[in-house]
């Protein structure tokens, strides 16, 4: 059965060719979408296009975003199906920053945002819960966004906080009035009225979506080094009023990025910790906690991040099938019984999920590089994944590998061939048998997940595990000969 190649089938991002497979953009910023430094370009997810088009419409995103824009229009009888406060309660690398971007794009560029993958998704979804549309326009709200980590307590910025804002309600409200010196000047003594802060929010006769970004960046260690009590008490006693004030005030949502205490890694002093279980304590209280992805959404993700389209599903099938004479040879039912994994018994399911990715390069992406300390669920994979399809797709641009699938199988058999293209995990078809690799902690694996035995002088001719990392580094044969001419049960 003829397969089409991947890279064939697929075509990478042009981002990530311009970059040699480097990709910058993946640990987003909302700071540098919304304010981007003077004379540095905003990236290119400050476009709600770009943004879109490399946004996959998780249910869990796509129920967030939802929920905000009927708290924005849903309409005096429609906006309260929805809460006004969400706290984003998702581990480093896990998706925060870019929720809080598609919130701003939301907001601040509906018309646009709404004719995106993602925006028609959250569109739907709003309307099946107020039963009715969405104006385009979600009544031209105005977005209060505080990039906390772009600031410095005490410390104003002139280009977003103007000639007088430095605590952290000052600077929330030359944002809101988009730098009106009367309205701030009449607002800016009443830090801790819960009235006036209500009032601040109505009188804007539109609606307001407030995304905090970093927090404990501004409330941690920013205040301690501030050596500021005054400062501090009153940014807190700030804070404790908005979010008491937010769920009381028609068309305003309100989006905070912080992690449970209990799963932050941040480093804090005394006080710093103090204000962390006050602000935890805070944000139980009036809102909900959220994440935006679900183990079952990474592949999706990873796959919208990468390439430009989806694969047809002709492909997907008729590579799932080249396998099949491998996974039904009796000879070989025991040894990937023996693995227990549902890639083997779900086979076309799996392989539908990760294309065109290995099933199993998956599990060990999920499953186990995922614990090793400072790996970044869907940010480290795709920096890792980026490099290797550009790689292997210069390769067989160059008539190297001709691969049926990104780290599958080697089909054309050249030597050539046999040194590039068995990368990381491959999985075995007729011209490529299954090898039992001995490991090094005395258990048998298929090579699927382990390196194959070591060369005739004792020298490791396959992938390798750095025990560091746990990312596999590539070892190619040293001699002529393809690399399972010297594999053997």
């Amino acid at each position: 059965m003829s397969v089409v190649p991947w890279w064939r089938a697929l075509e990478i991002r042009p981002e990530i060719i311009s970059a040699s497979g480097q990709i910058e953009d993946v640990q987003m910023s909302l700071g540098a979408a919304v304010t981007p430094p003077e004379g540095v370009p905003a990236p290119a997810y400050a476009d709600p296009g770009y943004y879109g088009q490399i946004t996959h419409p998780t249910g869990r995103l796509t129920a967030l975003l939802a929920d905000i824009a009927v708290r924005l229009a849903g309409g005096p009888d429609g906006y309260n199906k929805a809460g006004a406060l969400t706290r984003l309660n998702q581990g480093i690398g896990g998706g925060k920053s870019h929720a809080e971007i598609g919130a701003w794009h939301l907001a601040a560029h509906p018309e646009q945002f709404l004719t995106t993958d993602i925006g028609r998704a959250v569109a739907d979804a709003a309307a099946d819960k107020l039963g009715k549309e969405l104006p385009t326009d979600l009544g031209h709200p105005l977005v209060v966004v505080l990039d906390l980590d772009n600031g410095t307590p005490g410390v104003r910025r002139e280009d977003v906080d103007g000639p007088y804002a430095k605590t952290l309600y000052e600077k929330f409200l030359w944002r809101l009035f988009r730098g009106n010196a009367d309205q701030f000047t009449q607002f800016r003594a009443h830090w801790s009225d819960k009235a006036k802060i209500k009032e601040a929010l109505a009188t804007q006769g539109r609606p307001v979506l407030i995304v905090i970004d970093e927090i404990m960046d501004y409330i941690g260690n920013g205040l301690s080094g501030a050596a500021d009590a005054q400062l501090a008490s009153q940014d807190m006693a700030f804070l404790r009023a908005l979010l008491d004030s937010v769920n009381d005030v028609p068309f305003v949502a309100m989006l905070v990025a912080m992690i449970d205490p209990e799963k932050d890694r941040i480093s804090l002093h005394a006080d710093g910790k103090e204000r962390q279980r006050d602000l935890h304590s805070l944000l139980e209280r009036n809102g909900r906690s959220a994440t935006v992805n679900e183990d079952t959404d990474f592949m999706a993700i990873l796959r919208r991040r990468l390439f430009t389209h989806d694969p047809s599903p002709a492909v997907i099938s008729a590579t799932a099938k080249s396998f099949e004479s491998v996974l039904k040879d009796p000879g070989w039912s025991k040894v990937f019984a023996a693995l227990n994994a549902d890639w083997v018994t779900e086979w076309e399911r799996a392989v539908a999920r990760s294309y065109p990715f290995h099933p199993q390069l998956m599990h060990l992406a999920e499953q186990e590089w995922a614990k090793n300390a400072g790996y970044q669920n869907v940010r480290s994979t795709i920096r890792v994944f980026a490099a290797t399809v550009y790689a292997l797709r210069q390769r067989a641009e160059g008539g190297g590998c001709r691969c049926s699938s990104v780290l599958v199988t080697c089909r054309c058999g050249t030597t050539r061939c046999a040194r590039h293209c068995w990368a990381l995990v491959s999985f075995p078809t007729s011209a490529w048998r299954p090898t039992i690799a001995r490991s090094s902690r005395a258990t048998s694996r298929i090579l699927l997940t382990a390196q194959p035995p070591a060369g005739k002088r004792g020298r490791s001719t396959g992938p390798s595990r750095s025990r560091n990392t746990g990312v596999l580094r590539i070892r190619t044969p040293t001699n002529g000969r393809p690399p399972w001419s010297r594999w053997r049960l």
